[in-house]
């Protein structure tokens, strides 16, 4: 079954495209098992960074667009993201393959680590409709 986590970056200045997908790389860095390859995303929105291990894989995309109406729809389900008057500027949408045995369950763990480490970010599980953490 496939997962979905997204992290909404506030603030500035903001992470672009490339720093984020560097801030992924870095890390996972100390792990040579992990491979990454960019990849575009249809429609000329921008990139996918794509991390596999052992046929595991973990899909990253930086998104710019619509994110005031994915912020409503969030909301609508679970209520006020912040409290602050400030827009996201992006949303780092991560999906995770299927791991139906968690055999690469520390990989997700370190995953949901990076994000809720991210400066500014609340992150939230779009398939449980939960907000993880919010550090803005």
């Amino acid at each position: 079954m496939l997962h979905r986590i997204n992290a909404f970056l506030y603030g500035t200045p903001p992470q672009n495209e490339q720093q984020t997908f560097d801030r992924v790389r870095q890390h996972f860095a100390d792990d040579n098992s992990v491979q990454f390859e960019t990849k575009e995303l249809p429609f000329d929105r921008g990139h996918m960074l794509k991390l596999t291990v052992k046929g595991y894989w973990i899909n990253v995309s930086y998104i710019t667009e619509d994110i005031e109406q994915r912020i409503e729809q969030i909301e609508a389900n679970v209520g006020t993201l912040t409290h602050k008057a400030i827009k996201p500027y992006c949303e780092v949408r991560t999906l995770f393959g299927p791991d139906e045995h968690a055999n690469f369950y520390p990989y997700t763990v370190k995953m949901h680590q990076f994000l809720e480490a991210l400066p500014n970010a609340v992150v939230y599980d779009e398939d449980k409709h939960h907000v993880i953490s919010a550090s803005i």
